[in-house]
């Protein structure tokens, strides 16, 4: 799940906008690239796991997230069947796949409410 700023609903060649941001980062995430996928969120945009969970407030937040993923899951791989714009959300149906290792980098994710930290 994805916010922050709203986009201009629709491009120059009449696709939603979203969609091609989409496709930006599912190409950043196919190649691993942390920053480029992070790119394509706003500043004050937010990632959510909510099966696990998490929330990663901001692009930096986003790009750590991105990161230590994969270095967790370095054969990580997704693949969808289906997208499908609402407004300011794209909806995508698919899967993830890959092996998960032993990380080899440890942080820590502080949270800014009255939440205890989560480290990891």
């Amino acid at each position: 799940t994805t916010t922050g700023a709203r986009r201009e609903r629709v491009q120059a060649n009449g696709e939603p906008w979203l969609l091609g941001d989409a496709r930006r980062h599912l190409a950043a995430e196919a190649a691993h690239d942390a920053g480029a996928a992070a790119a394509t969120y706003t500043e004050d945009g937010s990632y959510e796991n909510v099966a696990l969970g998490l929330r990663f407030e901001g692009r930096d937040m986003v790009e750590l997230q991105y990161a230590a993923s994969w270095d967790t899951i370095r054969d990580m791989k997704a693949t969808y069947l289906w997208e499908h714009p609402f407004g300011d959300v794209v909806v995508q149906c698919g899967r993830i796949s890959g092996t998960a290792a032993a990380a080899s980098a440890t942080f820590t994710v502080m949270r800014t409410s009255s939440e205890p930290a989560f480290q990891s």
